[in-house]
């Protein structure tokens, strides 16, 4: 956990205090299995060739969901995968 230095008012001294607040460290990201670009299960040896091809190879779950390794293989897969969100590929 990391912590954070924070300040407030304390009316019983009637002065500024200072407190640490306990921040709880984020969960890691990658590799990261997305729903939303899952494949049926009888397609997944069909996209695991059509992903090699395009140049991003790429394991998929037991349920069809792509596993992506870091925010680069993310952005290569849905470029290759005709993917588009609204923010853009860059995200």
């Amino acid at each position: 956990m990391s912590r954070s230095r924070i300040f407030r008012y304390d009316p019983v001294t009637d002065t500024v205090v200072e407190t640490v607040r306990q921040q709880a460290a984020g969960r890691a990201k990658w590799p990261l299995e997305l729903m939303s670009l899952a494949v049926h299960p009888s397609q997944i040896e069909e996209a695991r060739e059509r992903d090699r091809i395009c140049g991003v190879p790429t394991e998929y779950t037991a349920d069809g969901r792509p596993v992506m390794t870091g925010p680069g293989h993310y952005r290569r897969y849905r470029k290759a995968n005709s993917v588009h969100f609204n923010n853009g590929y860059e995200s």
